[in-house]
């Protein structure tokens, strides 16, 4: 049975204080782990019920005893995911006002994995329905569902799983074992997780056949179940904004089903690079405006300017239309996350219209250097601190954040850093921008892809690139630390570099 509180004066006190405060009672959520050294945990809370990626998540302490405990004030109901750090695993429950639930957790045996409380057998049924993370995945979890030939076969395999955890919520809708709101919500994931399967496969054969130009059963029954599927599945619905898989779903419906359907527009290939990202990312948000609503819409329009700026590519393009969005919704839900992701490229178009520091100093033609002795020549004397990085690299531009020490440290010293980008030459603009932006400090230069690769293959012995990479180089121009510290090592790098110049 549902929590239902056994002393009367109790629940008439907690009316009389509730029914004064409009508020609901918060949910709480308690547990034990074991086996584990991590001392906290993350919860990724709703945003008004509604689940946005990596938006309103809280860091949740854990004891010397491996108890936690949270209390949730939330007004609305909506799934959580739990996880960990130093896990890829997730433990997920559904938050109630007025409810509470305890979970036990054992990281070297996770089929111990027990609720109780108030959602307790709905818990661990949501735990127990087969859910895939990545979609579209080569050798990921949906592969099984790839492998048949036959559309009809596939699609009436994953429905059938779709049914089946349906007549499961159900049993527990008919013992009084899952709230309502919590039923209703299990029920919409699992109709867009299973769809998405479905969907995943279809691509899957789609991508070979049409994209590859390989061997694929891919054919026109599967093309028809697709888009028939999609046609039928109203993407309007709010109540799907419920689930994290509703994002999945619909964005094979604004990237995919165009492709699938061959409705899709060429590109136009005399823009120039700039041009023709600007009209990629305005595509799709035109796409998202012209096929959703409301909240839907406001959710995908939200979550793709999120996506798109924490690659830190900077367009304006994503700011531009981030203005937009605020002057559609001005109360959005989705702001403080967004705009701590925004605020940054409205940065960086401020920056470019000041002046470059005159201790940036770039290296024109880099690109027609053809060896590695050509790169270092003009140092020789001094020690060099090579950082490979591009502008399309994340963890390359985070490292950025960690300069200004190192910069404080080589200050009097004979050690010179080298900023050498591997970007290609459509994207000369875009490197020289953001060297201005991230005041690179030292000498920079774009190389060409194949003195790139011929410092790996021959210099670093790799056949594959991982960037940021860092080189030391003695003052005779010899490569002597082929994988040195990172800035963010900060004391330990500063020592590394040191011991060179003895």
């Amino acid at each position: 049975m549902m929590r239902k509180p056994g002393i009367i004066f109790a629940l008439f006190l907690a009316l009389c204080i509730f029914a004064c405060s409009g508020k609901k009672e918060p949910y709480v959520l308690a547990g034990k782990v074991v086996n584990t050294d991590a001392d906290s945990l993350f919860i990724q809370l709703p945003v008004d019920g509604k689940f946005f990626y990596r938006v309103n998540s809280v860091k949740v302490p854990i004891d010397n005893e491996g108890n936690f405990s949270a209390t949730i004030d939330q007004e609305t109901s909506g799934f959580t995911s739990i996880s960990f750090p130093k896990t890829r695993g997730s433990i997920r429950t559904w938050i109630e006002p007025g409810y509470s639930d305890t979970v036990f957790i054992d990281f070297e045996d996770f089929s111990k994995l027990a609720f109780t409380g108030d959602h307790a057998d709905a818990n661990s049924l949501l735990n127990n329905f087969e859910r895939i993370p990545y979609f579209h995945a080569f050798g990921g979890k949906d592969e099984k569902y790839q492998k048949d030939s036959v559309a009809q076969r596939v699609y009436d395999q994953v429905m059938d799983l779709n049914e089946k955890e349906l007549v499961e919520i159900d049993g527990l809708k008919v013992k009084d074992k899952i709230t309502d709101s919590f039923a209703k919500a299990m029920a919409m994931e699992s109709d867009l997780h299973w769809k998405s399967v479905f969907a995943s496969a279809t691509w899957r054969h789609y991508y070979f056949k049409e994209q590859l130009k390989r061997k694929s059963p891919y054919n026109d029954e599967w093309k028809e179940l697709y888009l028939k599927m999609f046609d039928e599945t109203d993407l309007n619905n709010p109540e799907y904004l419920v689930s994290n898989y509703y994002r999945t779903f619909a964005e094979d419906y604004m990237n995919l089903y165009p492709r699938v359907a061959g409705i899709e527009d060429q590109p136009d290939t005399t823009l120039s690079q700039d041009e023709r990202i600007r009209a990629y990312h305005q595509d799709r948000i035109d796409n998202i405006r012209e096929k959703l609503s409301g909240e839907n819409e406001e959710l995908m329009w939200s979550f793709y300017l999120y996506n798109a700026a924490i690659q830190k590519q900077y367009e304006k393009v994503i700011l531009d239309s981030y203005e937009e969005l605020k002057y559609n919704y001005p109360e959005t839900l989705y702001d403080p996350v967004l705009k701590e992701h925004i605020d940054p490229i409205r940065a960086y178009h401020t920056k470019l219209e000041q002046p470059m520091s005159d201790k940036i100093i770039m290296i024109e033609n880099a690109d027609e250097y053809t060896t590695w002795e050509e790169m270092v020549e003009p140092y020789k004397g001094e020690v060099l601190y090579v950082d490979l990085w591009a502008t399309w690299c994340g963890p390359c531009k985070d490292e950025f954040e960690h300069k200004e020490g190192l910069y404080e440290f080589l200050d009097g010293k004979l050690i010179k850093i080298l900023y050498v980008s591997s970007d290609r030459d459509e994207a000369e603009g875009k490197w020289k921008e953001m060297v201005n932006f991230y005041g690179l400090e030292g000498v920079n230069m774009r190389i060409s892809q194949e003195l790139f690769w011929k410092i790996w293959k021959d210099m670093l012995g790799s056949n594959t690139a991982a960037i940021p990479r860092y080189i030391i180089v003695d003052k005779g121009g010899n490569m002597i630390v082929k994988e040195a510290a990172r800035p963010s090592e900060g004391q330990k790098l500063y020592d590394q570099l040191a011991s060179y110049l003895e």
